[in-house]
Order: structure tokens, then C-alpha cells, then sequence
């Protein structure tokens, strides 16, 4: 795929999850508060779906540093590869 082309979609999903979610959380809150043990699974989806964007974004990122003007398999692992480890690094820090 195109860098630019990917770019434009990574730039859109971003900008949609994001607004989806203050939507939602307008909608749900009540005193500026969201109780979390009801909106437990709706707020995990929304996590997934961040976690999604950042591996988008850090694809984008390394198919940036190369001269290619087409997106690599290698910049692909890389992205999911740094997603899988900030989510392991999160949900360790939430064990512990």
C-alpha cells in the first residue's frame, strides 16, 4: 500500500475512534465520572481500538524512515511487534 494512502487512513481511524469515544463518554458520564464496572467491556473495546491506532501509527512510523514509497512486511512486524509490547508493559504495570 501506499505510505501516503496508508497515512491518510491511519490519520482517519485515529480521528474517528477519538471522537467516538468523547462521544460516548459525554453520553455515559454523570458529574464529570464514568462508573467503570458498567461500562467495563464498552471501555475495553475502546481500549483495543487505541491499541489498534498505535499500532497504525507505529507502522506509519517505520515505513516513514525508508525510501520505499510502498509499506514493507518488515515495517508491518515492526508495528504490531512494538503494539504487543506497550500492551504488555501496560498490563504488567496493572499485576503489579
Amino acid at each position: 500500500m501506499d505510505k501516503k494512502k496508508f497515512s491518510k487512513i491511519t490519520n482517519l481511524y485515529q480521528l474517528v475512534v477519538v471522537a467516538a469515544f468523547i462521544i460516548y463518554a459525554y453520553n455515559v458520564q454523570e458529574n464529570w465520572r464514568i462508573d467503570v464496572s458498567e461500562e467495563k467491556y464498552t471501555l475495553i473495546g475502546f481500549v483495543i481500538l487505541l491499541l489498534l491506532g498505535g499500532a497504525l501509527s507505529a507502522v506509519e512510523l517505520k515505513a516513514s524512515t525508508g525510501n520505499e514509497k510502498t509499506i514493507s512486511k518488515k515495517a508491518i512486524y515492526w508495528g504490531v511487534a512494538f503494539a504487543l509490547v506497550f500492551f504488555t508493559w501496560r498490563l504488567a504495570l496493572g499485576l503489579f
